[in-house]
């Protein structure tokens, strides 16, 4: 049955029509930059923010590939997993982003793909300060101090939420209530819910794609009907493939 699909897939995209989209938009990192800075705006004064990205999936743990969690991709454009991103606005110049990622390791690239890396963070993502993920919990005490409150986002990592949470409160060991903390999801939602110029053509292309791929499908309806029936009919199959070989 799989043989028979993928031979029927195939012949169906040769047979679809092509169509055009309008190209993609280039996202730089003032684009990403953009928005960082429209979200540090939105925090109360004192405040930081800390971001987690999606946990790393396997083929174990999911059947698709890797999705980045989408606020988090949204503020950095950084599309790996085992990341960590502290915004600190009232950090001096030159320390306000800081990010942490997996270090470069060829052997395990191998594997899991190309990784930006520590320096890569800086120079491809714009972070003003980059870090192996293995240091942020050593960092966090020294980048949050002084910090009033602390805004996150933990990507539905729920074991790296309930040790943030630990870790913000024992930095204040007087502290005779919890510190400020709030989730940081409803002020990236809400400024998400406003597209600029960018976003705009990213959807309008999106857009595109599905019309046209809907138009070419509909355009082959009866080719679709013909596949289906021979994925379960030999005779069909056989005569399908001698009308396609003939042309």
């Amino acid at each position: 049955m799989r043989s028979r699909l993928a031979y029927a897939l195939a012949v169906l995209s040769l047979s679809a029509p092509i169509f055009a989209a309008s190209p993609a938009p280039e996202l730089t990192q003032a684009f990403f930059a953009g928005h960082r800075q429209k979200f540090a705006a939105k925090l109360p004064e004192g405040a930081i923010a800390i971001v987690r990205t999606a946990p790393e999936t396997s083929v174990e743990t999911s059947p698709d590939p890797y999705r980045q969690d989408s606020d988090f991709w949204y503020l950095t454009g950084f599309s790996e997993a085992d990341g960590v991103a502290l915004i600190r606005p009232g950090a001096p110049e030159g320390q306000r982003y800081v990010l942490f990622v997996a270090p470069k390791d060829l052997a395990k690239e191998q594997w899991t793909g190309w990784r930006a890396g520590v320096d890569g963070a800086k120079k491809d993502f714009g972070a003003e300060q980059s870090y192996s993920a293995e240091e942020f919990w050593k960092k966090l005490p020294e980048l949050a101090l002084g910090a009033k409150a602390l805004y996150y986002s933990d990507g539905d990592d729920s074991g790296f939420r309930d040790k943030l949470l630990q870790a913000w409160n024992a930095g204040n060991a007087n502290a005779t209530a919890p510190r400020p903390i709030a989730e940081a999801g409803p002020i990236v939602h809400q400024q998400r819910l406003i597209k600029d110029a960018t976003e705009i053509a990213l959807l309008r292309r999106a857009a595109e794609l599905s019309i046209g791929v809907a138009r070419a499908f509909a355009a082959q309806a009866k080719s679709v009907e013909r596949i289906v029936f021979c994925l379960y009919d030999d005779a069909a199959l056989a005569a399908f493939e001698r009308a396609f070989a003939e042309g």
